[in-house]
């Protein structure tokens, strides 16, 4: 898990994270750096990272589709809340930038 110090620094690296996150409420912000963070630890991939292999692919929907199973990968031993809330965190941030994220696979339990 995140620390509180990574949590609270992790905008000033990342510009279009920050961007993003400006639209949200403090305590959406806190919860979905957490999650992004894991994801990117996990998953061994930025968010920015994926996002300019959407800018410049000529198959955006398939690298969303990608992604989706990256994100349901990394987070497969996770709590079934923490598995949405991930998956809810990447997918806003996709949508903010424009793309069409897949709708999410995983259900309430």
């Amino acid at each position: 898990m995140p620390s509180k110090d990574e949590i609270d620094n992790y905008p000033t690296t990342h510009p279009k994270i920050k961007e993003w996150l400006l639209k949200l409420t403090p305590n959406s912000q806190r919860d979905y750096i957490r999650q992004i963070i894991d994801f990117e630890r996990e998953s061994e991939q930025t968010l920015e990272q994926l996002r300019s292999q959407l800018n410049t692919s000529h198959n955006p929907t398939l690298i969303l589709n990608e992604i989706r199973i990256l994100i349901i990968s990394t987070n497969a031993n996770k709590t079934n809340s923490i598995q949405i809330l991930s998956y809810y965190a990447i997918a806003s941030f996709f949508k903010y930038y424009g793309y069409r994220f897949p709708e999410n696979p995983i259900k309430h339990q």
